[in-house]
């Protein structure tokens, strides 16, 4: 139809029927880009559905249905979401319930001298004020010693046998034996005072003793009496030599001491010993074992050896002596 048509240039207003372009995608919403050039958004709408990348909302008419993954803050109640709990289940001892999570609110009941308490999202249970009544209390709490339970307060059994318990005010004594072991403090002391006593060894312990297993002294000992015996298989003693017939002093026979080997008869031996009256390390059997004194059968010779510098003295003049001179010429004392 002729008419009259109006050219647009820029800054003109116009009222198009239809614009197309080739550089548009079909059914994406239009945008301005650089220099208010018109182009394609990327966001889709066709019919009812609005797509926003991989996030869709179809509109249903009356609800719309969002779908994808989002992110930021929603509003409303919530009600037509689909697909969350709404109920939680509970259960006691006795009986269950229905918790709805949109409209109830879900109350801790301590319960008979139990407490309930709420703060910061927890819940604290505790034993009311009040306590814990006889009549809570099974039979079982009680025990040996112990009574009550089922109605009845708890009471502790006294007395004097097993399974039984004893009361503070008993008193408590301790008492020592004389020459074995001391006893120090109130000699009766409650129990239920804490009694206390110090236990002591005596200075000198009398009567006979036996220890079962060892004995260690770390300082020195001191044996006193007539006999002093040692049932041991081996004897071992660290010191270099043994000093005997210690404090005898001038008492006769002066310097007689020695060792006898039981042989032959029970009870005595042969003696090798030092004979104080004839100065000599002397020989003899059938000497008994507490012996004071011996008669020597014979002497045993020593050899006095002048090359080496050893002295011919009187004392070792004696008959059956040895000597050897600096030549090494050997001579026999012979009185």
């Amino acid at each position: 139809m002729a008419n009259w048509k109006k050219i647009i240039v820029s800054g003109s207003d116009a009222h198009l029927g239809a614009v197309t372009s080739s550089i548009l995608t079909n059914n994406n919403i239009l945008t301005t880009g650089a220099g208010g050039a018109i182009e394609s958004s990327g966001i889709t709408f066709v019919s009812s559905t609005l797509a926003l990348g991989s996030s869709i909302i179809t509109s249903t008419g009356a609800t719309s249905i969002l779908s994808g993954s989002f992110s930021g803050s929603f509003q409303g109640d919530g009600s037509l979401l689909t697909g969350l709990p709404t109920v939680l289940a509970i259960a006691g001892d006795t009986g269950t319930d229905n918790v709805s999570l949109l409209t109830d609110t879900l109350t801790v009941v301590g319960g008979t001298s139990l407490t309930a308490a709420v703060t910061d999202n927890q819940i604290s249970i505790g034993v009311d004020n009040a306590g814990i009544t006889a009549t809570q209390l099974a039979t079982s709490v009680a025990g040996t010693g112990l009574s009550g339970g089922a109605g009845t307060a708890l009471s502790v059994d006294y007395g004097s046998g097993a399974g039984t318990a004893v009361q503070g005010n008993v008193n408590f004594s301790l008492s020592g034996t004389g020459g074995e072991i001391g006893v120090t403090g109130t000699t009766s002391q409650a129990l239920g005072g804490g009694p206390s006593y110090t236990l002591t060894l005596p200075d000198t312990i009398s009567g006979n003793r036996t220890f079962s297993s060892n004995l260690t002294v770390t300082g020195d000992l001191t044996v006193n009496g007539t006999t002093t015996t040692l049932n041991t298989s081996n004897l071992e003693v660290e010191d270099k030599f043994i000093f005997l017939n210690a404090g005898s002093g001038s008492t006769a026979p002066t310097g007689e001491g020695g060792i006898i080997v039981e042989a032959g008869t029970a009870d005595s031996g042969s003696a090798f010993y030092y004979d104080g009256n004839s100065s000599r390390w002397s020989l003899a059997d059938g000497v008994k074992k507490d012996a004071t004194s011996v008669t020597p059968e014979a002497f045993t010779p020593v050899v006095v050896d002048v090359a080496n510098g050893q002295t011919d003295a009187v004392k070792y003049k004696k008959n059956g002596n040895i000597k050897v001179d600096g030549s090494g010429a050997i001579w026999i004392y012979v009185e």
